[in-house]
């Protein structure tokens, strides 16, 4: 587990180093380096087949992260089955800001690689934009999480030991409900169900933009584990 946690931590490093978190792009890779050491193969397939999201994904980058000298440090690794969740702190160090991100990991017979979700997410921003749901992005306050249970664990899934990521984008309405939610990487025996009645219970304070709240998008990515006994 050591050695998988040092794997992970080293190549979550070099894509924040590189600005490819939170938005991984083949154009940024260094001459030589092979995206399919570090990235999900169906990311890297969907980025070389679409030239125009990576160039996006690039701008978009350069728009919310200011160019610079940065330090990308990994706060904790998460780890259940072959799903991880890097933690990890990006430091301007020009401008002092910090930001912190999930960065998901998936075990491969090769090693671990970052799983960026590339064709998932772009079809879901595609959705969200026709429908003038906001991303969340520079100038967006996310919605915050105020009541609401937790993410239950089923008894089916306790049965077999099921553990493994949950990640879903949820619309979080200005009025600060949770509305549809999109599965990116679902669970089975009920968990990703659970999960989403959980969201739909709960009240959020809205995201906001220009001081006004506005519908939004939420990522959510939650690690499921057996119960300690």
């Amino acid at each position: 587990m050591s050695m998988a946690k040092d794997e992970m931590a080293e190549k979550a490093k070099f894509l924040c180093l590189h600005g490819m978190v939170p938005f991984t792009t083949l154009s940024r890779f260094p001459e030589g380096g092979r995206p399919e050491d570090y990235v999900r193969a169906e990311d890297v397939a969907y980025l070389r087949a679409h030239p125009e999201v990576d160039e996006g994904l690039a701008k978009r980058f350069d728009a919310e992260f200011p160019p610079g000298p940065v330090q990308c440090e990994v706060t904790s690794t998460h780890v259940a089955g072959d799903s991880a969740i890097v933690l990890l702190r990006r430091t301007h160090l020009e401008k002092g800001v910090s930001q912190d991100t999930g960065v998901p990991f998936f075990g491969t017979p090769a090693g671990w690689r970052h799983s960026a979700f590339v064709p998932e997410m772009t079809e879901i921003g595609f959705r969200a934009a026709q429908q003038n749901i906001e991303l969340l992005r520079s100038g967006v306050t996310p919605p915050k999480k105020v009541s609401g249970p937790g993410f239950p664990y089923t008894h089916a899934a306790e049965k077999v030991q099921a553990q493994g990521l949950l990640y879903m984008m949820c619309l979080v309405t200005r009025q600060g409900t949770a509305g549809n939610c999109e599965i990116i990487k679902a669970m089975p025996y009920g968990l990703t169900e659970e999960a989403v009645a959980a969201v739909r219970a709960s009240r959020f304070q809205p995201a906001m933009l220009d001081g006004q709240p506005v519908d939004a998008m939420l990522p959510i990515m939650y690690l499921f584990r057996p119960p300690s006994r």
